[in-house]
């Protein structure tokens, strides 16, 4: 088990972000998306920068660990993504499927953190992009608990993602 005392204050949400962009890069295709962060970027998980191919996410969101100082304590995949998540308040994010068969977003979000504006706006800017895709959520606490899943099928991308964010609340 880390010490997230020990985390915490490693890495601000500032120097969490930072590297993460630095070492991932960013990217404005949905699809090689891997989380979304405060400013509505995207972090690019398609692994083209270590030799991957564009188009599609290949790396896995656990993947995160290099984006986390931990003073060489040794972190776990899933303690780096759940740490990720919750001090830089991004959104884990993947969009899975194909134009023919139709696309999946996959969405996950933490109860202690508010979707800002400009994620919420990237959301259905994807949801628009892929526009035939369905929005699989699961909301979490702060224990790390799965509180709320489901699916989001109907209406425009608009109404999915703001139907997204009143489950998150309703769940708080």
């Amino acid at each position: 088990m880390v010490d997230v005392k020990l985390l915490e204050k490693l890495n601000t949400k500032e120097k969490l972000v930072s590297r993460a962009k630095r070492h991932f890069g960013q990217t404005v295709n949905c699809l090689e998306a891997g989380y979304i962060l405060e400013d509505g970027s995207m972090l690019d998980f398609s692994g083209k920068k270590f030799g991957g191919s564009a188009g599609t996410r290949a790396m896995d969101h656990r993947e995160i660990c290099p984006a986390i100082d931990h003073s060489g304590k040794g972190i776990s995949g899933d303690e780096c993504m759940s740490f990720f998540q919750e001090h830089a308040n991004a959104i884990r994010f993947g969009a899975y499927g194909s134009s023919r068969r139709g696309y999946e977003l996959d969405v996950q979000v933490d109860t202690y953190n508010e979707p800002t504006v400009k994620q919420v706006q990237r959301l259905t800017r994807c949801c628009r992009v892929l526009s035939n895709a369905d929005i699989m959520y699961d909301i979490y606490d702060d224990r790390k608990n799965r509180v709320a899943e489901g699916v989001i099928d109907k209406g425009s991308c608009h109404k999915k993602v703001t139907d997204l964010v009143q489950v998150l609340n309703k769940v708080k």
